[in-house]
């Protein structure tokens, strides 16, 4: 990886381990199976829930998308005044709902592997630059008993519960970048 680093400089600070926080506190731990990935990788990853923090609310959802970024130098573009904060164009998506006494979420990121359908590497120059990225979306609900059900009926035999139709809760976003190079081949590709 040595004589890669100075070949390759995409691939310059690499980590696969990240702490995400919400508001200053810490709720998940992603831990990415490699520190970079080529364009015929899957991508698998685990989020690992810290189960009292925040103390007030609790994941209770997680997509996860595979984003791709075309970025511009301002100092190369015709009228800088219309870049705009890049959106992103979505290859990938996953979700994940956790239950009660959800600790970790393991997600594996499939893409279309064929000469027809490759997905590109990233790169940069003095002008223009794509990247990847990892765009997470949790929602957080309070962390309350019985949070999900509603009582509907109760008679001296017992109580019977439904699960709510809506549920107050607060969304959370994050970008992850991702380093995705070119297929073996001395990074040649296919």
């Amino acid at each position: 990886l040595e004589g890669v680093n100075n070949l390759v400089p995409q691939i310059s600070n690499l980590q696969n381990f990240y702490q995400i926080n919400w508001n200053g506190q810490p709720i998940t731990k992603l831990t990415l199976s490699n520190p970079f990935y080529t364009t015929a990788d899957d991508i698998d990853l685990v989020l690992t829930l810290d189960p009292s923090s925040p103390p007030l609310h609790k994941v209770s959802a997680v997509t996860v998308s595979l984003k791709a970024f075309e970025l511009v130098n301002r100092d190369y573009a015709s009228d800088s005044s219309k870049i705009s904060k890049p959106q992103g164009n979505q290859v990938y998506e996953a979700h994940a709902i956790c239950f009660d006494k959800c600790d970790s979420i393991p997600l594996k990121l499939i893409f279309p592997k064929t000469p027809m359908n490759q997905m590109p590497s990233q790169f940069r120059t003095d002008v223009f630059q794509f990247k990847w990225m990892l765009v997470f979306k949790f929602v957080l609900v309070p962390r309350i008993e019985n949070i999900n059900l509603e009582q509907f009926y109760e008679d001296k035999k017992g109580v019977l519960f439904h699960a709510k139709e809506t549920l107050e809760g607060e969304e959370f976003s994050c970008h992850i970048p991702i380093p995705i190079l070119p297929s073996s081949g001395n990074f040649g590709g296919w």
